[in-house]
């Protein structure tokens, strides 16, 4: 395995030159995708509770369309909430 020195290191893409991010790059970042992640996250939480939440309002005998309006329902709600399910994964910044 070959050895990069220190010194070698410093100069590999741009090394102790290179330029850090600006001081607010990953707020700008999250914020720029804060929205599209949300309703992403909120679709899943739709699909993934509908058949719940609909048997539990209709015992049982929910139809197809009582199973979208139920993920429809739980989109919204999670939509118009001021924070994610709590199991949606955080953004990693």
């Amino acid at each position: 395995m070959l050895e990069i020195s220190m010194i070698d290191l410093v100069s590999v893409n741009g090394g102790a030159q290179a330029k850090a991010p600006p001081p607010n790059f990953l707020d700008q970042l999250h914020n720029s995708i804060e929205s599209d992640y949300k309703s992403f996250v909120c679709k899943a939480a739709g699909w993934k509770g509908a058949n719940q939440l609909a048997n539990t309002m209709f015992k049982g005998k929910e139809s197809q369309e009582d199973i979208a309006n139920s993920a429809a329902a739980i989109t919204d709600v999670c939509m118009k909430s001021k924070q994610l399910p709590a199991d949606a994964p955080k953004l990693p910044f």
